[in-house]
C-alpha cells in the first residue's frame, strides 16, 4: 500500500468521536486528529518517505491499526 501523501480509510460504518494518530517508526506522534461522526476520511502524510503507523479509536475501542509505506 505506498502512497505518495494521501491515504483514504473506509471504517464501513459511523462512528462518533473518533481520534487518528499518525506515528512513525519510532512511536513519534507525527499527527493527530479528532473527527465527528465520520464512516470515511483521508489522512495526509506530509513528512519525509518511510514506513508510518495509522491508529484510529473510538472511546476506548481500537477500530484500524495499519502500516503505511510513503513513498
Amino acid at each position: 500500500n505506498p502512497t505518495a501523501e494521501n491515504v483514504t480509510i473506509d471504517l464501513g460504518q459511523t462512528f462518533n468521536d473518533v481520534t487518528v494518530i499518525l506515528t512513525n517508526t519510532l512511536g513519534q506522534e507525527v499527527s493527530k486528529q479528532e473527527l465527528n461522526t465520520t464512516p470515511k476520511f483521508t489522512i495526509s502524510i506530509n513528512d519525509e518517505a518511510g514506513i508510518y503507523f495509522i491508529t484510529v479509536t473510538s472511546g476506548n475501542s481500537a477500530l484500524v491499526r495499519t502500516k503505511v509505506l510513503k513513498q
